[in-house]
């Protein structure tokens, strides 16, 4: 049996012990040191972005975090494959084809210590407005319903189509345009293109010319302002035609 001073050498040692483990426990939690980044892509353009998004979850969104014990195990909210679904999912809530999905991250190390947490999105925009094919100057000799086929012109918006690359949709609303006589102008206005007002023929006038601008944009309100318009409004084509109105 031990003495009475055993058992306090005993008591000491294990008093020492429980001491030391109680200093060395870790309680001090990861720090973020740099924050989980934004990234995105240009809708309908960039290819293999499943890939891209992987990666982007695999490395954190880019944040950095650094822990007192030198190692932690990063920790979402969601899951890649979930964040995946999202992403892809995403696609009929947003305007045109654009994707996104927010993912939170956190770091916890070995005794449970959990960091602040940190989100970023992985996203698609889209900023490219629609691209529009050319189309040539038209010329109509002056008779009797030339004002039909002019209306009739500008409801098929003088032959130009319109493609996006982030949307399936695009919306073709308005036109301006100014009559000129001899390099003067005359008239000028502006309508629907489907409704109108459309233009009047110049009453008197044999020979005139008229220039007109068509208006579209895609389903994320991208419209082209094309060098050379006089116009304040964000418009997406500039061209001249001729309606000509010539003496038999």
């Amino acid at each position: 049996m031990m003495n009475i001073y055993t058992r306090r050498i005993v008591l000491s040692l294990l008093c020492v012990f429980l001491i030391n483990i109680a200093f060395s426990q870790d309680t001090e939690a990861p720090v973020i040191i740099s924050a989980a980044r934004d990234t995105s892509y240009e809708c309908g353009v960039t290819t293999n972005l499943s890939d891209k998004l992987t990666t982007w979850f695999n490395n954190a969104g880019g944040a950095v975090f650094s822990d007192n014990s030198g190692s932690f195990t990063i920790v979402t909210n969601i899951t890649l494959a979930q964040a995946i679904t999202i992403f892809n999912n995403s696609l009929d809530v947003l305007c045109g084809n654009k994707q996104k999905v927010d993912v939170t991250f956190s770091a916890i190390d070995a005794a449970g210590n959990t960091s602040a947490t940190t989100t970023a999105s992985f996203f698609t925009t889209d900023i490219t407005p629609p691209s529009i094919n050319s189309v040539p100057s038209v010329q109509y000799d002056c008779k009797v319903g030339i004002r039909d086929t002019l209306i009739a012109w500008i409801k098929k918006k003088a032959g130009y189509v319109a493609a996006d690359n982030c949307s399936n949709t695009l919306i073709w609303t308005t036109f301006t345009y100014a009559i000129s006589s001899q390099g003067v102008d005359i008239a000028s206005g502006g309508g629907n293109i489907a409704l109108g007002p459309y233009p009047m023929i110049p009453d008197g006038i044999c020979q005139w010319t008229l220039r007109i601008n068509f208006f579209v944009k895609d389903e994320c309100s991208n419209q082209t302002i094309t060098p050379g318009t006089t116009t304040f409004l964000l418009q997406i084509m500039w061209r001249l035609y001729l309606f000509k109105c010539q003496r038999m």
